[in-house]
């Protein structure tokens, strides 16, 4: 009894090992040139294990990018879904996300490749049940506190996806841009570093004083 009850807790290390090893699989390779006999390698699994968990590329490649997305997206979420002034929002939601760029750098990359070569593949992933997605539950409550902000004469008259927009870009850019601004001598990794570190505050400041109500 005791062997079965050891036997079943392995499961759920099985399938976080294969996940993790799936993440990175696919940041490196992308979706088209991940190898599902890679996954297995960097996992130490054997291939019908491998297939035991996530029948196919696609399932497994889903199941890794709603994951993600529930964690990044989720975090997002729950900082709209706090009591705070609208300007504290914005700084959280801008200071998250830095950090997260910060912790998984090839992200952003990532979500453009794929997006470029398999669009249908990510939109699937994205909008798959609505209801309950990190990402469509976010960009609900996001909207709703631009809107908001708006009627309180708080900012300006703006689509929330152009807040959105602004926001990401600031944020994104620099991590593309990292690995020429260290190639060209541009800055040194610990300028760089310090400017990241300041990131958050200056962006703040920077979209707040673009949609404030004049």
């Amino acid at each position: 009894m005791a062997k079965k009850e050891a036997k079943k807790d392995t499961k759920p290390n099985i399938k976080a090992q294969i996940l993790q090893a799936a993440e990175k699989e696919f940041l490196w390779a992308g979706y088209a040139g991940a190898r599902m006999t890679n996954i297995a390698k960097r996992a130490g699994v054997t291939h019908a294990m491998l297939h035991y968990y996530f029948q196919s590329k696609v399932n497994l490649f889903e199941m890794v990018f709603r994951q993600k997305a529930g964690m990044f997206f989720g975090s997002f979420a729950t900082i709209m879904e706090q009591p705070l002034p609208f300007t504290e929002k914005i700084s959280h939601f801008i200071e998250m996300h830095l950090t997260i760029l910060k912790v998984h750098p090839n992200i952003p990359m990532f979500l453009i490749s794929e997006a470029t070569k398999n669009p249908d593949l990510l939109k699937a992933s994205i909008v798959q049940d609505a209801e309950n997605n990190p990402f469509m539950k976010f960009r609900r409550l996001f909207e709703k506190e631009i809107r908001k902000a708006v009627r309180q004469q708080i900012i300006r008259s703006i689509e929330p996806i152009e807040v959105l927009l602004m926001i990401f870009s600031l944020n994104i850019f620099p991590v593309l841009a990292q690995p020429i601004l260290l190639a060209t001598g541009i800055v040194s990794e610990k300028r760089y570093q310090k400017m990241m570190t300041q990131r958050g505050r200056h962006v703040t400041a920077f979209v707040m004083n673009a949609i404030k109500k004049i």
